[in-house]
């Protein structure tokens, strides 16, 4: 059985491997978004960098800004990698910085 998150977001197959996360291409369970990507923290110890960054995606509005559709409980205590996680769109195109190697 394939690995979900949060009773909805089922893990299709990994696409990247970062130095901070793992990505995944999901399937929205509930069929209100297609084509969605899960970005899965890899390191529980980097949770205030983690905290950070949904808070930066709730308050910015860009056209080139990515939205989050979903993400943890920043409640938890992120005791293990699962616990950190952003649902975002599927963008293609690939990474941007093997596109120009300026990040």
């Amino acid at each position: 059985m394939a690995k979900s998150y949060n009773g909805r977001w089922e893990v299709i197959r990994q696409i990247e491997e970062s130095g901070q996360a793992h990505i995944f291409e999901v399937m929205d369970q509930k069929k209100e978004f297609a084509n969605s990507v899960l970005k899965r923290i890899k390191n529980p110890k980097r949770s205030d960098r983690f905290l950070n960054e949904v808070k930066a995606y709730k308050t910015l509005d860009h056209p080139n800004i990515i939205k989050i559709i979903d993400h943890s409980n920043l409640q938890n205590d992120f005791k293990k990698p699962d616990d950190m996680f952003i649902v975002m769109p599927y963008i293609t195109g690939g990474n941007l910085t093997k596109k120009s190697g300026k990040f």
